[in-house]
């Protein structure tokens, strides 16, 4: 009988074990999920905001090409040498 009560113990321990991680797992997934999710938004909103500013690079570097021929140009106009930029 001795025997019986340890089995039913450990069987006890078992159940409560058992309870305890599905609770901790049911609570812990939505939490892991959720991070996840906010990552994901978190790099396809840097994916977007480099685009951006990508965009705003090249329009500026052409924008001061068009100075740089521009200042050129008038340089050689006037006799001046050529500066450099």
């Amino acid at each position: 009988m001795h025997v019986e009560s340890i089995i039913i113990a450990i069987s006890v321990i078992n159940l409560f074990a058992l309870i305890v991680g599905a609770f901790s797992f049911a609570t812990i997934c939505p939490l892991i999920s959720k991070k996840k999710a906010s990552n994901l938004a978190s790099k396809e909103d840097i994916g977007q905001i480099t685009i951006f500013v990508e965009n705003v690079k090249a329009q500026y570097m052409a924008e001061l090409e068009k100075v740089r021929a521009t200042l050129v140009s008038e340089g050689q106009g006037r006799g001046k040498a050529t500066p450099c930029l």
